[in-house]
């Protein structure tokens, strides 16, 4: 069961993180700009906050995630990226770690250490939006409001959560299934999904706030959950220092 707990969240990490980050879901000039922004950007910070529901195998456990991400060298051969995840799951305290370098996606479950080799084009359809590549379109949300709130543009989105799950089934795929060594298989459907963006006076990406609900089948096991996730987006535009673990050489390799 945590295999399956924890392969679900990385995928809804990884849908997060699709969506924190921001990305060109309209043609208004607000995200335009941020969007553009966001593309040119070579380091990125995030860290936020999940309450999460989960339904699998008859149980239903609720709990928070704190998750933290950061990369260097985005759109360049030197790309670093480290990700952590800390929950607490019946009763046990447990942390994942993810890193990538040098061709390589590393995974650090409670214990467990694997790595999987992963190009660079193939790291991007996994976690394509953290540093704002991923281009939505504009159909994908059935409302899209702005206003302008502490001196920062607030934009308010319900997504069209079928064409939603079926955007992200679609960049996951076998990228996703090579990633958590489990997800072979999956399929994602989405109740609803709403949120607020906040973008600033430079046309910086701030925070989200995202609600959604959602369905994923893995290994012919029902998972439903519910999540309410707060992520913010750490001084935008400074630059980032990725630590690495000195043990890499030691993650056993999988192969996809």
């Amino acid at each position: 069961m945590k295999k399956r707990i924890l392969t679900a969240m990385l995928l809804v990490a990884a849908m997060i993180c699709l969506t924190a980050c921001g990305s060109k879901v309209t043609a208004e000039e607000v995200l335009e700009k941020a969007s553009a922004k966001q593309q040119a950007m070579t380091d990125v910070d995030m860290s936020g906050k999940m309450a999460m529901n989960m339904e699998i195998a008859g149980q239903s456990m609720d709990f928070d995630v704190d998750i933290s991400a950061k990369e260097t060298g985005i759109n360049t051969e030197d790309m670093k990226m480290a990700m952590e995840m800390k929950m607490n799951l019946l009763g046990q305290d447990m942390s994942t770690n993810t890193y990538y370098t040098d061709g390589y996606y590393y995974t650090d479950a409670m214990g467990t250490k694997s790595k999987v080799a992963m190009n660079l084009e193939e790291l991007k359809k996994t976690l394509e939006s953290s540093n704002g590549l991923m281009e939505i379109q504009a159909d994908i949300y059935k409302s899209l409001e702005m206003k302008e709130e502490g001196g920062n543009y607030v934009i308010t989105y319900v997504a069209d959560a079928d064409k939603m799950a079926d955007f992200v089934n679609s960049l996951m795929g076998s990228t996703m299934s090579g990633v958590t060594g489990g997800a072979e298989g999956m399929d994602l459907g989405l109740d609803n999904m709403s949120g607020t963006l906040t973008v600033d006076k430079d046309f910086n990406m701030l925070s989200q706030k995202v609600k959604m609900d959602m369905t994923m089948s893995m290994e012919g096991q029902e998972v439903k959950a519910s999540i309410d996730a707060d992520m913010t987006v750490n001084n935008p535009g400074q630059e980032v220092t990725v630590e690495l673990p000195a043990d890499l050489d030691t993650y056993e390799e999988v192969t996809q």
